[in-house]
């Protein structure tokens, strides 16, 4: 149709260009409107269908039906996804000596368990942990004695905190010149309203997230407890608290580290290659169970003697994320089905030492 001699532009022809021209991608830049997988690859099936020929609909039509049946969709998956879901009993628990967090897909796997069993660290870590003993427990409440702190200064509890202990104080000391810049904060550990994802919170206090993986037919999913979810500037930040004896490094050390720090560079880039792993899965998660997609991922780093801040954008969030899903992808196919099996054989050695002849 013409008016005034011009066609008349229907703005689903523009939503019609953009699906067909998602075909030659793969999909990807139909990923500015579907949040999901599923809905994703639902709605091209449902306008490739529809648009055949041989059922007579014309391509217009065929766009607007797709769209009706992914906002159908949209609605389903929501419902889904926020679930006021709250466990019974202990939030977290521990399964077979590894964390773990229930959730409405089970008892996951937390984002650390993954990691540890993954990352070929867990020996090395037992390895300190019996040079050092004490160490990893002291450590531990360190960490929760600082993100404590983090939690009521960023909910406006208590700004100006008075810290008897002055190692915890020399840790503290510079985080609120970075957590000051963070606004509108939606979560501290927990949702800073009560009344916000209250399907993330367990009834022994404990929020998290969660998300089932993208393995069709099977769960092989995660879940965690984000620390920070706020804003800066305007976009939404996901940021982690880290306390640690040495500074991180993002970069890998090169041949101009002096040999005295390369030992040290060296471990604080791998403990800054993992905590944004961690971010990845919680992003994913995030994403899943209460629909925020950060925009930035933060890493607040406390040490005695200074507080870092690490900041990565959207399209390194990606390249983390699809580094993560590998790392899940090796945790069920390769490192699970190991641990059963070694769990499977020793119940077996058992029960011949107690069989009688």
């Amino acid at each position: 149709m013409a008016t005034n001699g011009n066609p008349r532009q229907d703005p689903y022809i523009e939503h019609l260009d953009f699906l067909l021209s998602s075909f030659t991608d793969n999909g990807k830049s139909l990923r500015g409107f579907t949040i999901n997988p599923q809905e994703l690859a639902i709605t091209m099936l449902t306008a490739g269908l529809l648009a055949n020929s041989k059922l007579m609909i014309s391509p217009d039509d065929a766009i607007k039906s797709a769209f009706d049946i992914h906002k159908r969709i949209q609605f389903h998956v929501a419902q889904h996804q926020n679930l006021d879901y709250r466990s019974k009993g202990d939030t977290r628990v521990t399964i077979n000596g590894s964390r773990h967090y229930k959730t409405p897909y089970g008892a996951l796997p937390s984002v650390t368990t993954i990691l540890s069993e993954t990352q070929g660290n867990k020996a090395a870590l037992e390895r300190w942990a019996k040079k050092n003993p004490g160490g990893r427990e002291a450590a531990a409440a360190r960490g929760t004695k600082v993100h404590s702190l983090m939690e009521e200064y960023l909910l406006g509890i208590d700004r100006d905190p008075v810290i008897d202990d002055p190692e915890i104080a020399q840790f503290w000391d510079g985080l609120p010149n970075n957590l000051s810049k963070l606004e509108n904060v939606i979560w501290a550990e927990n949702p800073a309203n009560v009344d916000d994802y209250a399907w993330t919170k367990g009834s022994d206090g404990i929020s998290r997230v969660w998300h089932p993986g993208i393995v069709e037919n099977e769960t092989y999913g995660w879940a965690g407890a984000p620390d920070i979810v706020a804003e800066y500037k305007g976009q939404i930040v996901l940021g982690d608290l880290k306390t640690s004896n040495n500074p991180y490094c993002s970069k890998w050390p090169d041949s101009s580290t002096p040999k005295s720090e390369y030992g040290k560079k060296r471990s604080g880039f791998m403990k800054y290659q993992k905590c944004q792993l961690q971010l990845a899965a919680y992003a994913l998660g995030l994403e899943h169970t209460i629909n925020i997609v950060p925009d930035l991922c933060m890493t607040f780093v406390a040490t005695k003697e200074s507080s870092q801040v690490f900041v990565i954008q959207k399209h390194t969030i990606e390249k983390y994320k699809q580094k993560w899903l590998d790392i899940v992808s090796k945790y069920y196919k390769e490192v699970l089905p190991s641990k059963n099996k070694s769990v499977i054989e020793m119940e077996g050695i058992d029960g011949d030492s107690t069989d009688s002849a």
